[in-house]
């Protein structure tokens, strides 16, 4: 269960990933509104952007921000490929190790949320 209050879970827009080839090293900055889906390059993932929660913190109510600041920022993702079974989970930002995408070639790390508008302009 993830509880956000309104006002932190209105404050971003997207998330930001870092995709990485490990066969020949290539890197990509790709943007991922949250509530739509994205290609990521031309791995033939694509990536659901479900939630961003600023400071990720797990208690038995469930998963909900401490803060509105970004001190434990975490995803809620679904990464498909075709032929593959989807991968649902987080990923952390500051311990990509934590919960990694499992892929043979690719890493998906995030790298930050993108601030909503209304964040932005405060």
């Amino acid at each position: 269960d993830i509880r956000l209050e309104p006002d932190i879970a209105g404050a971003w827009s997207g998330i930001r990933v870092h995709v990485v080839d490990s066969e020949t090293g290539d890197g990509q900055i790709i943007d991922v509104a949250l509530g739509e889906a994205a290609a990521l390059g031309n791995s033939g993932l694509t990536l659901s952007a479900d939630t961003f929660v600023p400071d990720f913190v797990m208690d038995e109510g469930g998963i909900t921000s401490r803060s509105a600041e970004t001190h434990n920022p975490a995803a809620r993702v679904v990464i498909t490929e075709e032929g593959m079974a989807d991968y649902e989970g987080w990923l952390f930002a500051a311990m990509p190790e934590i919960h990694p995408f499992p892929h043979d070639r690719f890493q998906v790390l995030l790298v930050e949320g993108i601030p909503s508008e209304k964040k932005a302009g405060k």
